[in-house]
């Protein structure tokens, strides 16, 4: 779209036209941040064993859900790594959307459909 003089002051119109087109980006899934926020929230959160969900979370990690539920609370570093191995296999297998689907588990008490 071109900028024509139609309706705007001269001054700032010719200001305007000077100014080089700008660029915008959307993010709409917190991919454009490396160690964004989003990430940031879900390491804390496993690290904590996520507090907020009440569910069975063994149901969620497949045949690791019986250690992930074991270790939720007493080892935080080995739930972590089961809970992310399993994020990274659904991602492999089904996609980047499926693994975002079901890691919303992690930031409320709500089981993802995916």
């Amino acid at each position: 779209m071109t900028l024509t003089r139609d309706f705007w002051n001269p001054e700032l119109y010719d200001i305007l036209m000077q100014l080089r087109p700008g660029t915008a980006a959307f993010d709409f899934d917190n991919t454009l941040i490396r160690n964004d926020f989003g990430e940031a929230v879900m390491e804390s959160f496993l690290l904590e064993g996520v507090p907020a969900y009440k569910g069975d979370i063994s149901l969620l990690l497949g045949e690791n859900g019986d250690k992930a539920l074991s270790s939720r609370y007493q080892n935080p570093d080995l739930f972590r790594s089961i809970v992310l191995a399993q994020y990274e296999t659904i991602q492999s297998k089904f996609g980047l959307e499926a693994s975002y689907r079901w890691s919303s588990w992690i930031f409320r008490d709500i089981l993802p459909k995916y």
